[in-house]
């Protein structure tokens, strides 16, 4: 159909005319070249966009399934199917792949960092929150569902200038029956790691290790102390058979020198020597079996030993001497100080 005037002719377009014959096509869009007017033909496909052809002929614009579309330079609508890439029927977004496996799935190369999270403040001091991730429980029997439930951040450790970037890693969780976030644990930027059991009020376990092919026996720190707002640390083995169950083990390099290689160490917390408490106890589930006293006294089945060696007191049972030797083959000639079996 067109718009012409007597005898035949087209009406130009500042007439008001078409300037060509045109035909009409279902679903169309008219548009007009430098001379003429014109229609794009309908596409069977619904739901396309019509995107600009700039000086020449526009067209319907049909992405590639999965694509994400962005603004490209200039505004234009692009794509990029390999590397933006979203399944609308696991609602699953790719980033750098086309078959994403999860809710957020990233692949990059093995020299980059897959997830940068900056921060920003203009000025950034001590405790500021560089990024992080929080988690929410969305159940609906809550009664604030999407509240926070865990939450690992970077936070600024000092004041952050040209020359200083201290940053602690920190990780906070939710206690059970409580709704209340707190940090459990915090990983200097020195390397020291801090595990924070919240509101002691017994004996707990805030670190154990297992071995894949033995989950019974572990190496773990306890609180042992079952008053709140105190705190008596046991480092424990546990032996899922017959054998050792821990042994603490000093290697040294070389056999040289007077240092020990293993040394136990007693002291107080202002740098002083223990005078009055017992500097180490030997204890049989409950029961004391040996002592060494701030005084260096030795006490073996008494808890208070008032000579370098207290031993005590035997029976008239036999095997239950306080002291005894094994038979054997004595000095041929006398030694000072030597005791020997009779």
């Amino acid at each position: 159909a067109y718009i012409y005037r007597a005898g035949g002719t087209d009406i130009p377009l500042a007439d008001g005319g078409t300037n060509a014959s045109l035909t009409a096509s279902n679903g169309g869009i008219f548009y007009s070249t430098a001379t003429a007017g014109a229609i794009l033909a309908g596409t069977a496909t619904a739901g396309l966009a019509l995107i600009s052809g700039a000086s020449t002929t526009p067209s319907w614009f049909a992405p590639t399934v999965g694509s994400v579309l962005f603004a490209g330079v200039g505004g234009i609508l692009e794509q990029d199917n390999a590397n933006l890439f979203y399944d609308n029927t696991t609602n699953f977004l790719g980033l750098g792949m086309t078959d994403p496996q999860n809710r957020l799935d990233i692949l990059g190369t093995v020299s980059t960092d897959q997830i940068n999270l900056r921060s920003a403040r203009a000025a950034i001091v001590s405790t500021d929150i560089l990024g992080g991730i929080g988690f929410t429980s969305d159940d609906t029997s809550n009664a604030a569902p999407g509240v926070v439930t865990a939450q690992f951040r970077a936070v600024a450790s000092e004041t952050h200038t040209a020359t200083a970037l201290g940053t602690d890693f920190v990780w906070r969780s939710t206690r059970a029956t409580t709704t209340t976030v707190a940090e459990i644990m915090r990983l200097y930027g020195n390397g020291r790691l801090d595990v924070q059991v919240q509101a002691i009020t017994g004996a707990e376990t805030l670190v154990q290790f297992n071995i894949s092919d033995d989950l019974v026996s572990n190496v773990a720190i306890t609180n042992a102390t079952s008053g709140a707002s105190t705190f008596l640390p046991i480092i424990s083995g546990k032996q899922s058979g017959t054998g050792t169950a821990i042994v603490l083990m000093g290697l040294a390099t070389t056999d040289t020198g007077t240092s020990a290689v293993m040394s136990f160490n007693a002291r107080l917390v202002a740098g002083t020597v223990v005078a009055v408490r017992p500097l180490f106890t030997w204890v049989n589930y409950g029961t004391e079996v040996m002592r060494l006293s701030a005084g260096g006294g030795l006490g073996v089945g008494v808890n208070a030993p008032t000579a370098i060696l207290h031993l005590k007191a035997g029976t008239a049972t036999a095997s239950t001497a306080p002291f005894k030797f094994t038979s054997g083959t004595n000095l041929t000639t006398a030694e000072a100080g030597a005791m020997e079996y009779n």
